[in-house]
């Protein structure tokens, strides 16, 4: 899953829903959003893993900067 969620960096979306498709098929679901940031999470496994998606671009050109694991347990 790490590296699923590494390779996202860079891509380019047209609205924050078409990042939302391409995560929830990863098994990714969301607590927070905006314009700057996503937080995220996943289950690996018997740990909970937190994620910190941090966000780019133009309102019509969204890009994700970064994908950071900022908790696991």
């Amino acid at each position: 899953m790490e590296n699923k969620l590494k390779a996202l960096e860079g891509n380019w979306y047209g609205k924050l829903k078409d990042i939302f498709a391409e995560l929830n098929e990863m098994g990714v679901d969301f607590y927070e959003v905006n314009s700057e940031y996503i937080t995220a999470g996943y289950n690996d496994g018997d740990e909970a893993v937190r994620l910190l998606i941090r966000l780019g671009g133009t309102p019509n050109t969204i890009i994700i900067n970064s994908v950071e694991e900022v908790y696991r347990g």
